[in-house]
């Protein structure tokens, strides 16, 4: 038997039925990383601390173009890929990395 299900799932709303079937026959779920959006049947989510990852990745540019040791250096252009809509993480890097 199965007694939990941990689910890093890279699309959500493909495992409905499989959320479905772990409800009906009491299996709890964890959704681990991404988080599956639109579902009753998610019991627990574990994550990272995704505002410290976009802090960390933003960090990296930062120090790459040694923009605090050359205040002056550039203008640079930058472009920001957020990342897909049904990732909710996304938002979380994001307003990390604008800190």
């Amino acid at each position: 038997g199965v007694d939990a299900l941990v689910i890093a799932a890279i699309n959500g709303e493909a495992l409905s039925n499989v959320l479905q079937q772990a409800a009906d026959a009491d299996i709890p779920v964890i959704s681990y990383d991404r988080l599956i959006l639109g579902s009753p049947h998610v019991d627990y989510y574990a994550s990272f601390d995704n505002e410290k990852v976009g802090e960390l990745q933003a960090g990296y540019i930062v120090d790459k173009l040694a923009l605090k040791e050359q205040p002056d250096k550039g203008p640079f252009n930058i472009e920001l890929f957020a990342g897909s809509n049904d990732d909710n993480n996304t938002k979380y890097f994001f307003n990390g990395a604008m800190k």
